[in-house]
């Protein structure tokens, strides 16, 4: 009678693409061998899956991987902004200290505590932040009208598109991590659970964004999904975002647990979701 080996354990992996995790997750079904690999469709679902520990390992924001229970950085690789990337932006109707409510783009990736921490060290101000339950699209929300709102933290491709100039403020939000700490802000980074062997798998990741190439295939891509320019995405790969992992990145991300940390002993507005259909209104910078 032939005996049955047990099936071997393989590490479960969560991610999703986008602009800002290109530089370390393109071809990562390829080349990760160690682990069964999901594509995710948005980073709340790699949020939830990480939290709730069916996947093992996961590419999260740096703000969620420093809340998360029972985890370690991985240090292979990670997604990291060194001065302005455009790509995190705060666009207001008004002057920093008159700044009372924040309407906040569906997905922040991480820029909500960012700015919590920044408004009111460099701002000296402690506005009330608001999720939109749907995208802020420029396109289709008039960002200059009369809503309740005195201004509004974009990203991704609808950080890109608007023009500055009609505004009375805009602040780069990387940028102005930078100037604060004068360390890189690290997007993301990846996540295991504690104690679990990765059997090569972190090896398999560091290696992986030693490969991309950022100014060529990979940036046109990328524009091409988020509709915008090849030179725009060129650009902030090439001078704002960066797939590394080194004692810098490391130092970053204690500092900004840290003042996390610090910035929890004062009482913060508690993010609240905004519900209200987005208006229809003239397009605003596109």
């Amino acid at each position: 009678m032939s005996s049955v080996k047990p099936a071997t354990s393989r590490v479960r992996l969560a991610y999703s693409e986008d602009f800002t995790t290109a530089p370390v997750v393109q071809g990562l079904d390829q080349v990760v061998k160690g682990a069964t690999v999901r594509r995710c469709v948005s980073l709340s679902e790699v949020r939830d899956l990480a939290r709730t520990g069916e996947a093992e390992v996961a590419l999260v924001p740096t703000a969620d991987a420093l809340c998360l229970p029972n985890v370690s950085l991985i240090p292979c690789s990670a997604v990291t902004a060194l001065g302005a990337t455009r790509s995190f932006m705060l666009f207001s109707k008004k002057l920093p200290g008159e700044i009372k409510r924040v309407l906040v783009d569906q997905e922040d990736y991480g820029m909500t505590p960012l700015a919590k921490l920044l408004f009111p060290k460099k701002l000296m101000v402690r506005p009330e932040f608001l999720v939109s339950a749907e995208p802020i699209d420029p396109s289709t929300y008039d960002l200059m009208q009369n809503d309740g709102f005195d201004a509004y933290l974009l990203t991704g491709r609808n950080a890109i598109v608007v023009k500055r100039e009609p505004f009375a403020f805009t602040w780069d939000m990387t940028l102005a991590w930078y100037e604060y700490s004068r360390l890189p802000f690290v997007v993301h980074c990846w996540i295991v659970k504690k104690g679990l062997k990765l059997g090569g798998v972190d090896k398999q990741l560091g290696e992986l964004s030693r490969r991309i190439d950022l100014k060529g295939e990979s940036a046109i891509k990328t524009a091409e999904r988020m509709n915008v320019t090849s030179s725009s995405i060129k650009a902030i790969f090439e001078k704002g975002f960066f797939a590394e992992f080194n004692p810098n990145i490391l130092t970053a991300i204690r500092r900004f647990g840290q003042e996390l940390a610090q910035a929890r002993v004062l009482p913060v507005q508690a993010t609240s979701v905004y519900t209200e259909p987005a208006a229809t209104k003239r397009p605003t910078g596109v």
